[in-house]
């Protein structure tokens, strides 16, 4: 109580958001530690998604846009599979799995965590998987960079609901 008079009056200020650096066992709430390691374990995945997303990146910038499409498909997948995991989705965030299309427009296209068209890039980047040897430089980069929204989408969604 101490504490937040100081705040209010301005001698201290939060810098940072609120950290819980311990609570009593007694006092603990299984649903909040459940929701912790679900979302310490989401920005782990979604570590290796951004590790994906930067190396796609690195190789477009260095004029290799065609060769880029397996590392972004695959931060693109992983960046779901991070937000369908911290949402509970657990099937749909297992490894090498892409959510439904039923389930990425009802749980995160149509509440407008991404945009309208992630599914059709998604597709689009699945048949750029299959066929590369018809893929040319600027659709590859059109791709690429329709892909990063929605990498950028599953980024800022995953914000707003771990702050939630």
């Amino acid at each position: 109580e101490t504490i937040s008079r100081l705040m209010d009056s301005g001698v201290f200020k939060r810098t940072a958001l609120p950290v819980q650096l311990h609570q009593s066992p007694l006092l603990s709430d299984a649903g909040a530690q459940s929701r912790e390691t679900r979302r310490a374990e989401a920005w782990k995945i979604f570590g290796a998604a951004d590790r994906k997303m930067r190396m796609s990146t690195v190789l477009v910038d260095g004029g290799f846009p065609v060769e880029s499409l397996p590392s972004v498909h695959e931060a693109v997948r992983t960046g779901l599979r991070a937000l369908c995991y911290f949402s509970g989705l657990d099937e749909a965030a297992k490894q090498d799995h892409e959510p439904s299309h039923q389930i990425l427009h009802s749980r995160f296209i149509a509440p407008g965590l991404l945009p309208e068209n992630a599914g059709a890039i998604l597709a689009r980047l699945q048949e750029s998987a299959n066929d590369r040897a018809e893929m040319n430089d600027q659709t590859a980069r059109e791709l690429h960079k329709d892909a990063s929204v929605i990498y950028e989408h599953a980024q800022i969604a995953l914000n707003k609901a771990v702050l939630t």
